[in-house]
């Protein structure tokens, strides 16, 4: 994992698994390469980079400049693999049962027999969303909605790719948290500047906000969701979804 936060910071918000495995850090700024773009970031390199230095028997630093070296830029990728191979990996044995007490549930893939004539899958009707196709943990970033400034303009609403945002009886957008993963488009498309802001998900390690509904925190007590918000201003972050 490319990170700059330490092992036991991060297993906070991992999954637990039934099996003991080994979790290993390479300091850096993790990568948005997850998105519907793979930016050149230097995220490979450095992973493979890590690999060669915790487990050698797999992949040889050697193999790794062998590999990077065939590709553009072969000077520059080495480097952010020697970076990388070179610098303090963090590891951490994590025993079976450690970490977020979340159940992954698979997708149910229908097979031949749940198909239509033809192999059709009927699709969802326009603001609907499927409930197997949930973001669980995967985002690193959640909107968080200042309800105070919101215009009811219906932007996010309309944009949001995974239908995330549910319409309130008093007309705002409330966000299910556990669909959304994380790209941002709802804040671009904002008209009223902080309204919507992206906060990195792993401000929310416990206590208020870890798992809030927004809007009923807003309408339960608008002072302390106020003051929860514009404690959250400094550390929102800028995500251009044009750019990727």
């Amino acid at each position: 994992m490319v990170s700059k936060r330490k092992p036991d910071e991060l297993l906070k918000f991992i999954p637990a698994r039934d099996s003991p495995y080994t979790l290993v850090v390479v300091y850096g700024e993790r990568s948005i390469g997850d998105f519907w773009t793979f930016p050149d970031d230097g995220t490979v390199e450095r992973v493979l980079g890590a690999i060669a230095k915790v487990m050698p028997s797999i992949l040889t630093l050697d193999d790794v400049k062998r590999y990077l070296e065939s590709l553009d830029k072969p000077s520059e990728r080495v480097n952010r693999a020697l970076e990388a191979y070179q610098s303090l990996v963090k590891l951490r044995e994590v025993r079976p049962g450690e970490g977020l007490p979340y159940k992954y549930e698979p997708p149910h893939l229908p097979g031949w027999k749940d198909m239509m004539i033809g192999g059709a899958i009927p699709g969802l009707k326009p603001n609907q969303r499927n409930p197997y196709f949930t973001g669980g943990t995967a985002k690193h970033y959640r909107p968080v909605i200042n309800f105070d400034k919101c215009i009811k303009c219906s932007l996010c609403w309309e944009y949001c790719p995974d239908s995330v945002f549910d319409v309130t009886p008093d007309g705002y957008f409330n966000p299910a948290l556990a669909y959304c993963k994380g790209c941002g488009v709802c804040a671009e498309v904002c008209p009223v500047p902080d309204t919507i802001i992206m906060v990195d998900e792993m401000e929310f390690e416990d206590g208020y906000g870890k798992y809030i509904d927004e809007y009923r925190a807003w309408k339960e007590n608008r002072e302390t969701y106020r003051k929860w918000f514009e404690s959250l201003l400094p550390k929102a972050q800028v995500i251009s979804v044009r750019k990727r």
